[in-house]
């Protein structure tokens, strides 16, 4: 019945999760009316079962076939366009083919077989059936046939009228006539009918349309309200949630950087805090990007409905997060700044207990550096522990400063990491004398020191009570002057501040040379990569004579300058050649003697000639003759060298010099200046003009040793040289991995803007990339993480101050 139908249909689970729109009763029972053909008020089984059928109508002429395989199957015959096609089984695809073929029943005869649902080249040939297309394509189909038999009748009656025009209109031809005359009037009407039908046809069409129309806007309507009643709920709950978890985790950070020591170990309680936040700011970011990106996509252009209300709350939600994620960002800086001071605090104690043991026993660096690690590549955690335990004194830790100052050093300290924590710098900030002795009225200048210059720390901070000023034993780096200086004024002038250790790192390969002059012997080859402790220096070395000539190649004529002499040969470039030149006309012959030889060709004034003997005197003649060979062809014979009325026709040139080594021909006077080109070893210059000298001043130079070998040796202060320093910064994001092989695991991924702390050396790996050893600021982890690319273009960690990467 009606009544349970109705019911049914609105418990349907299936129904309602179509779009979320409810279907109006009056839906369902319309739609039981019309299962109800026979107007019964009740459904037979027949006619329930009618609307479970799967039918289709042929939009294009096709065979039905005995099989589901077009190449085997036969051909039953040929559907025509309309024809009304019941499926019996599910579509299956003839692979061979790639067509999606049914088994099916024809309506019109009963043929059963296989027909395609659409071709491999997209041509659909059949469509699901619908009664309401069904009945309007049979509306139309009659309509068109009652059209056609009007036309048809209206066109026969014309013609016999025609014919009947011509004839008389008495007797029977006149009867015949008339009756003619009614029929048309009658053809006439019932195309009338057949207009007014049609219209009311197309009325009906346009009724159904708008119906369906507002149907759909009903459902869309509804389906909207759903739609954003539920955008609204989710992330309302998923941003209270945000919210709630971000106000905790900030509330909990702030509190923390107020009172930073208030824990046995803060550094703990940071991290665990700072986990916290990371994941509060997730939520907020997770919850922003639900409420303007995700839903504001989908509703920002909607000008009306439901839509619009929602679009208004989610603007409320967001100006009710924005400022917990700045909160929550401002929380996590804050917290790795009081992170920082709380570290920094504890290892300048390790530093300063460190420091002082090494004056207690008397030790150097290095020195302390081989008594703990016992001959290892670092000192062990323990050993270190142990040794700072043993510290006595002032300098002796609390528990608490020893755990914290340990923190970072599990995987135990590298000689890089003991020396930043024994070695202390200070840098000038204001010309201050250099003195012989700690009491000032008494000790003599050894010299100013300008401001900029760094100092080593040789020993602590000591107060001359006779003047009230703190002083302190340094050695200047760039002389290695050893004496006293004032820290602070009584007034409280600065003039040291700390300072970092200095070291430089080669962006190119270069030769480190035994003293601080250009000429010196070269100690060694440092590789692009290596970092040097400057131990002296940086400062300039004596200035440098260059003698320069100007000339021309003989080779190709190129004029410019070349440098004769200067500080790094001993020897000249050049040397003068036994060269002679044309200077007067004279004959080329094939022998000694002038009266028996033959001439070979004519010698031109400015020709040159490489001699081959020595001159001989011919006697008899009265004359000097030489065996050359000249420079222009190769040609070699006798040539008189002065006549026997003392006329010179060849002479020894004095301009003409052999280049002893390859060296520049320049552009200009000063050395450096554009090249021309090369002149090679063994090249002909002619000197026009020079020698003359030029004064050069000297290079910035350094002394440096190798963290990686410990050979040292000086360096000029070049483009290739850059400073370094030990404390990264993450560029990019970067692997930090376990061992330095590539393919080695993963233990984290640095994140931009991390901090990390080198433990060794940088070294090359085998495709040109470059890899530091490294330990994490923020959890402590140790690994290896590339510095850049094998290009050198990819930066990935940057020293921290020296803009090395820019």
């Amino acid at each position: 019945s009606e009544v349970k139908f109705v019911e049914f249909m609105k418990a349907l689970p299936e129904l309602k999760a179509q779009d979320g729109t409810p279907m109006a009763e009056a839906q369902f029972k319309a739609a039981y009316d019309r299962m109800d053909d026979v107007g019964g008020g009740q459904v037979a089984a027949r006619q329930f079962e009618e609307h479970f059928r799967s039918r289709f109508v042929v939009v294009a002429v096709l065979a039905i076939t005995d099989q589901l395989s077009v190449d085997s199957g036969k051909v039953i015959r040929k559907l025509e366009a309309n024809e009304v096609v019941e499926a019996l089984a599910d579509p299956e695809k003839d692979e061979k083919n790639s067509i999606t073929r049914v088994k099916v029943r024809a309506e019109k005869d009963g043929t059963e077989g296989w027909v395609a649902m659409a071709g491999n080249q997209g041509t659909v040939f059949l469509v699901p059936y619908s009664a309401y297309e069904a009945c309007t394509r049979k509306i139309e189909d009659s309509l068109q046939e009652l059209l056609e038999a009007v036309n048809e009748t209206m066109a026969m009656l014309k013609t016999k009228a025609d014919d009947l025009s011509k004839k008389s209109s008495l007797g029977p031809l006149g009867e015949a006539k008339a009756e003619l005359m009614k029929m048309r009037v009658r053809a006439s009407k019932a195309q009338t009918s057949h207009s007014t039908l049609k219209k009311k046809i197309a009325e009906a069409q346009k009724g159904h349309a708008e119906q369906l129309e507002k149907e759909k806007a009903r459902r869309e309507e509804v389906a909207e309200k759903a739609r954003a009643a539920t955008m609204v709920e989710e992330a309302t709950i998923l941003c209270d949630a945000a919210a709630e978890q971000a106000e905790k985790a900030a509330a909990t950070a702030e509190a923390l950087v107020a009172t930073p020591s208030g824990d046995d170990n803060p550094l703990q309680v940071m991290d665990e805090v700072t986990v916290a936040l990371i994941a509060a700011e997730a939520s907020v970011s997770k919850a922003l990007d639900k409420v303007m990106k995700e839903n504001m996509n989908e509703i920002r252009k909607v000008e009306k409905g439901p839509f619009v209300e929602a679009r208004r709350l989610m603007f409320r939600l967001k100006v009710k997060l924005a400022p917990l994620e700045t909160r929550l960002k401002k929380a996590v800086e804050a917290l790795q700044a009081a992170r920082g001071r709380v570290a920094g605090d504890a290892q300048r104690a390790v530093a300063d207990a460190l420091r002082a043991s090494a004056r207690q026993l008397d030790m150097t660096a290095d020195a302390l550096f081989a008594k703990l690690s016992q001959g290892a590549a670092h000192v062990a955690a323990s050993a270190l522990r142990t040794h700072l335990e043993s510290v006595e004194g002032e300098a002796r830790l609390k528990a608490s400063q020893l755990e914290l100052g340990l923190h970072g050093y599990k995987a135990g300290v590298t000689r890089l990491g003991l020396l930043a924590m024994l070695q202390e710098y200070k840098r000038c900030v204001k010309d201050i004398a250099l003195t012989t002795a700690f009491e000032v009225k008494t000790s003599g200048t050894i010299r100013k020191l300008e401001k900029g210059e760094l100092l080593e720390v040789l020993g602590g901070v000591s107060t001359d009570e006779t003047v009230g000023l703190e002083r302190v034993r340094c050695r200047a780096l760039q002389d290695r002057a050893e004496g006293w200086v004032t820290v602070k004024g009584n007034q409280g002038t600065l003039f040291i501040e700390n300072a970092e250790k200095p070291y430089m790192i080669l962006k190119e390969a270069a030769a480190v040379q035994k003293e601080n002059e250009s000429r010196s012997d070269d100690a060694r080859a440092v590789e692009a990569g290596e970092v040097l402790e400057v131990l002296e220096g940086p400062r300039k070395e004596a200035a440098l004579e260059v003698v320069r000539v100007r000339g021309k190649a003989r080779k190709d004529g190129k004029m410019g300058w070349v440098t004769l002499k200067d500080r790094s040969h001993m020897e000249p470039a050049l040397e003068l050649t036994k060269l002679m030149i044309c200077k007067g006309t004279i004959a080329l012959t094939t022998a000694f003697d002038i009266a028996s030889c033959n001439a070979i060709r004519k010698i031109e004034v400015g020709e040159m000639m490489e001699q081959i003997e020595a001159p001989k005197v011919d006697e008899d003649k009265k004359m000097t003759r030489v065996h050359i060979r000249c420079s222009n062809d190769g040609k070699e014979g006798w040539a008189t060298m002065k006549g026997n009325q003392g006329t010179v026709y060849i002479a020894e040139s004095m301009s003409h010099h052999s280049c002893r080594r390859s060296v520049p021909l320049e552009a200009a006077f000063a050395s450096g200046s554009k090249v021309h080109r090369t002149l090679e070893a063994g090249e002909i210059f002619e000197v026009l003009e020079g020698p003359s000298t030029e004064t050069k001043e000297g290079d910035m130079r350094f002394k440096g040793r190798s963290l990686r070998s410990g050979r040292e040796g000086w360096l000029p202060m070049t483009k290739v040289v850059q400073p370094w320093n030990p404390r990264h910064v993450c560029k990019k994001p970067a692997a930090l991995r376990e061992t330095q092989e590539t393919e080695s695991k993963a233990v984290r991924q640095l994140a931009e803007g991390e901090i990390v702390e080198a433990l060794d050396a940088p070294a090359a790996e085998a495709g040109g990339a470059l890899l530091l050893r490294v330990r994490a600021d923020r959890d402590g982890l140790v690994g290896y993480a590339q510095v850049h690319a094998a290009d050198a273009k990819e930066v990935f960690l940057e020293p921290i101050g020296t803009g090395a990467g820019k």
